[in-house]
């Protein structure tokens, strides 16, 4: 009862009016919308929209600003034996486990791995690569692929890609973001391969050698720290509850506000965060 849902607005920019902020957008067919008013905004559209929308808010064209990254990388895997139930099993294509690697010889933070097992994509990937070959070797297909898992590598921040943005000076205002490579990210992801493969008659799984699977800065979907807290925030940072000066209606609470990104999942941390925000607001 306490909530209006409002479809169809893309959201632009903000402007606060003393105990007013006005909400500019455009529906989706691009026609701008009459400024929606309200008493506050809590802004969380995900780091790069958040992004955009402060910058336009703030009349920062040309202004840029960097995402901070947790760089991903793949690794497949294999097990000695396979199962024999990947025809008729029932499967999701969702993380099946995580793992932390926590070794000071690798990197000074934690090493983050989310772990896959046998889902169909990976046969639909294989047939798009044959093509109608597939039907041929189909049933030479089910060995490897009964085996078959897949890791996801993440990193911190501090050692990972980052991605620099700004907003274009043209009429749409379109946002730019341009991906950085770390070298120093690379060098940590061997190492932790190294202690992988030395485990793998642990853990029953088998990197496959020689093989990186680096991917491109921001690939992982963990980014942020485009507007970080401090507690004397200047320009566009954020004070704890995710407020750039000037704009004291406005929260962020989104993970564009962390100072840093984590190499484990930051969806709780983001959703924790946003609970504090908000609940310190209403009180």
């Amino acid at each position: 009862e306490q909530f209006t849902y409002k479809s169809g607005i893309v959201v632009k920019r903000l402007q606060q009016e003393g105990d007013t902020v006005l909400i500019y957008g455009k529906d989706l067919e691009g026609v701008p919308i009459s400024p929606i008013k309200v008493s506050k905004v809590i802004l969380a559209s995900g780091a790069p929209s958040s992004t955009r929308i402060m910058l336009s808010t703030m009349g920062l064209v040309n202004k840029k600003v960097t995402l901070k990254s947790s760089d991903q990388y793949y690794l497949p895997l294999f097990t000695i034996s396979g199962s024999s139930s990947i025809d008729y099993e029932q499967k999701h294509t969702m993380c099946q486990s995580y793992w932390v690697l926590q070794n000071p010889d690798v990197h000074k933070y934690l090493v983050h791995f989310s772990v896959y097992t046998h889902n169909d994509l990976y046969e639909k990937a294989i047939k798009s690569i044959c093509g109608p070959s597939y039907n041929y070797i189909k049933a030479l297909a089910k060995i490897p692929l009964s085996r078959l898992h897949f890791m996801f590598c993440y990193l911190h921040s501090d050692d990972s890609g980052w991605l620099v943005s700004h907003l274009e000076n043209d009429t749409n205002q379109t946002f730019k973001i341009e991906g950085i490579k770390n070298p120093r990210s690379k060098n940590i992801f061997l190492k932790a391969r190294k202690v992988l493969q030395k485990a793998s008659f642990s853990t029953g799984l088998f990197p496959v050698p020689f093989y990186s699977g680096e991917k491109l800065p921001g690939a992982g979907n963990h980014f942020g720290g485009s507007l970080p807290m401090q507690h004397k925030p200047i320009n566009l940072q954020t004070d704890i509850l995710g407020r750039v000066p000037g704009l004291e209606r406005v929260h962020v609470v989104d993970s564009s506000v962390f100072p840093s990104i984590t190499a484990t999942t930051v969806t709780l941390s983001v959703m924790a965060n946003a609970h504090r925000i908000a609940s310190n607001i209403n009180s």
